[in-house]
């Protein structure tokens, strides 16, 4: 058993364009848009698109020569740790991604878990939360999202404007908000939204990919593929999943909007169990020797720094953009930066 795995970045396929800040983040000379604006991270989760690859986003671990998802299933009590493992079985039940986007996603929802189990069988929904990064502003416009509904929208009326394709009406239904670096966004299942232009983001979520699209075209052009609207439970049923209860914007942001907590100096929770049972995230900035321990696995990601991770027999080399997965047998971790370092730590459920 290895004490940390070192995992390579998996670029997925989406409907929308971005990706140009992933690329200067692993510092490629050639940095530009493309239909990958995300980067997968300690994933077991394949996504769904039009034309499927077997295995799209993935975790790979180089050294092994498999995947995490095998590597997990091989050995489960020792990765997951055996609690968690007979609670939730084969999975870390939680992803995590980098967005980059170029342009506006389309105005999605995605289930809870209630709506989940009905309509696709699984366990998990796709609750997520939004950490945003330094993003950029495109054709004079700053970074924002589309988040909840205004007063007054109903199913039948929001389906109207889907059935017309009015992309004007369906986005005036939502509230815009423009975002800042260091804002921290919790979406839950049900809650229609759209993450906008100029937005980098790391985002922690359930591990699903079932988005629920209510624009037939992107905001480019590109024809979205029936399937990808529907996720395969029809035009009529798709909008039992959105959450129609109105919350004025003031309430939205007192909900939703995210207040980090200090645990020590050098360490803070982004967003934790106090909030939501799903996920956990936080930041390490370091510029010393630094041991983080932890009683359960989780992953690592660079953002910002290089140095030294070691553990036991194991020992790599770190720069920014990099991820690792350190699996539960692995309580201690030495963290050596060569240069200051900020690392997001990333946790599954409860």
């Amino acid at each position: 058993m290895k004490e940390i795995l070192k995992l390579d970045y998996k670029r997925v396929w989406r409907t929308y364009t971005g990706g140009k800040l992933i690329d200067t983040m692993h510092q490629k000379k050639d940095a530009s848009d493309s239909h990958y604006p995300e980067e997968w991270i300690m994933s077991i989760t394949e996504a769904i698109n039009p034309e499927p690859t077997k295995g799209e986003g993935l975790s790979y671990i180089p050294d092994l020569n498999m995947t995490l998802k095998t590597y997990i299933e091989n050995n489960p009590e020792e990765t997951l740790g055996k609690a968690f493992y007979q609670k939730y079985g084969l999975t870390t039940a939680v992803l995590v991604k980098f967005i980059d986007s170029l342009e506006r996603l389309t105005l999605q929802v995605h289930p809870n878990k209630k709506d989940a189990r009905i309509y696709f069988n699984s366990e998990f929904g796709k609750t997520e939360c939004w950490y945003f990064l330094k993003g950029r502003t495109i054709e004079n416009e700053k970074p924002h999202v589309y988040l909840g509904f205004k007063k007054g929208i109903t199913r039948a009326y929001f389906k109207e404007l889907f059935d017309k394709q009015d992309i004007n009406g369906m986005l005036n239904a939502l509230n815009k908000i423009e975002v800042n670096e260091k804002d921290c966004i919790l979406i839950e299942g049900g809650m229609p939204h759209a993450i906008g232009s100029g937005c980098f983001l790391v985002e922690i979520q359930e591990p699903t990919d079932y988005t629920i699209r209510v624009e037939k075209y992107t905001p480019s052009g590109l024809k979205i593929d029936e399937k990808l609207i529907h996720q395969g439970i029809g035009y009529d049923k798709m909008f039992d999943l959105f959450n129609y209860k109105y919350m004025s914007l003031s309430e939205i942001k007192e909900k939703y909007f995210i207040k980090p907590r200090r645990i020590t100096q050098k360490e803070k929770e982004i967003i934790g169990y106090d909030t939501i049972d799903y996920f956990k995230l936080k930041e390490l900035n370091i510029s010393k020797n630094y041991l983080s321990e932890e009683n359960i696995f989780y992953g690592m990601v660079i953002i910002e720094g290089k140095g030294i991770i070691k553990s036991g027999d194991s020992q790599y080399t770190y720069e920014q953009g990099e991820q690792f997965f350190i699996p539960y047998q692995t309580q201690t971790i030495e963290i050596i930066p060569e240069i200051p370092s900020r690392i997001f730590k990333c946790f599954g459920p409860k």
